[in-house]
Parts: C-alpha cells; structure tokens; sequence
C-alpha cells in the first residue's frame, strides 16, 4: 500500500491523531484521579451488574476492537470494557493485576500522597472462593 492511497484521507488523519492524544491524556489524567476517590473497600465490595455498566462496558470493547486498527489504546479499552461488563474471565485478570505487590504499593503511595487511606486489599484466598 502506498502512501498515495492515504492522500484521500489526509484531512482526518489529523484530527483522529489529535482525538487519539486527547484520550490518551485523559485516560492517564483519570486513572490516578480515580485511584485516590475510590472507596478503600471498593475492590471487596460485590460487582455492579446494571444494564448501564454493561452497555458502556460493550462500548468500550467496541471502540476498543476499532483503535486495533485506529489511533488509540485499544488493548487498554477491551480490557476496560471487558471489566466493566464483569465477566468472570475480567475478574479474575483484574484479581491477578490488583495482586502484584508492586501495582499495590504504587496505588497505596498515590493514595497516601493524596491524603487518602490505603486500599482494601482482597487476599487471595476470599477471591478463589468469590468464584
């Protein structure tokens, strides 16, 4: 393919670009803000399983599978989408991630450095019985 075949699209190549920084900055602007807000017992409390959760988890796989071939995280947005629709195959990604010790003390320090209390961990043996 050359680059010929891209000159049609020149125009919105740009703005997809600029769309693309734009939620890549928001994305890592959010997570830490949501870090520090969450509840401390947030990770032990009982999945939300609303129509609405799951609708925007399906968006987000949406996009996701569209930023495989577009500008964007689209990796990053299955696997968010994945999390918010709750599926056991999320969970359990999600318990692994929460459990490396490293992830933990970077979320407690960020929390600390916020004012805000540590996290709840899950311990590993409530999790395999959650299942």
């Amino acid at each position: 393919m050359s680059l010929d075949a891209l000159a049609p699209w020149a125009p919105y190549l740009g703005l997809v670009g600029v769309i693309s920084v734009v939620l890549a900055v928001a994305g890592a602007a959010a997570l830490p803000m949501w870090l520090v807000r969450v509840s401390p017992d947030r990770l032990l409390q009982p999945p939300d399983v609303s129509w609405a959760r799951r609708g925007l988890g399906l968006l987000a796989v949406l996009a996701g599978v569209a930023m495989l071939v577009l500008p964007g995280q689209g990796l990053l947005t299955i696997a968010v989408g994945l999390w918010l629709m709750d599926l056991p195959l999320a969970r359990r990604m999600t318990r692994r991630v929460w459990q490396v010790p490293a992830i933990q003390r970077g979320v407690d320090a960020l929390r600390r450095k916020a004012g805000a209390p540590p996290m709840h961990w899950p311990s590993e043996d409530a999790e395999e019985d959650a299942d």
